[in-house]
C-alpha cells in the first residue's frame, strides 16, 4: 500500500532552489514572473508566495507542494512551452552515434 502523500516544504535553501529548478523555472503559473526578470512579486505564482511566507503547519501552506514514494512535486505544475523540461536520461540530449568524434 502506497503511503498518503505529506505536505512538503524543503528543509533548507539549497533543497528549495532544487525544487524551485525543478518545477517553477518550468511551470506556466511562473512564466510571466520569469519574464519579468524577477522584478514584479504580482506576478509570482501565489503557490510559491505562500510556500515561503507561512509554516507548514498553516492552513493556508499549499496543499499542492506534496512528498511520496516517488519524491517532492507540485501538483498544480503546468509545463510552459516556451521553457519544458528535458529528461537528461534521453537520447536527445546526446550526439548521434554519427557525430561523435573518436
Amino acid at each position: 500500500m502506497t503511503p498518503a502523500p505529506k505536505p512538503y516544504r524543503p528543509s533548507n535553501g539549497t533543497e528549495g532552489d532544487s525544487f524551485h529548478a525543478r518545477w517553477c523555472q518550468h511551470c506556466e503559473r511562473e512564466r510571466a514572473y520569469r519574464e519579468s526578470g524577477y522584478d514584479d512579486g504580482d506576478l509570482a505564482c501565489p503557490i510559491v508566495t505562500r510556500a515561503m511566507a507561512l509554516k507548514i503547519t498553516n492552513p493556508d501552506y499549499p496543499r499542492e507542494w506534496i512528498s511520496d514514494d516517488t519524491g517532492p512535486r507540485c501538483t498544480a505544475f503546468t509545463t510552459d512551452p516556451l521553457n519544458p523540461t528535458r529528461c537528461d536520461q534521453t537520447a536527445d540530449m546526446f550526439a548521434p552515434a554519427s557525430e561523435v568524434r573518436t
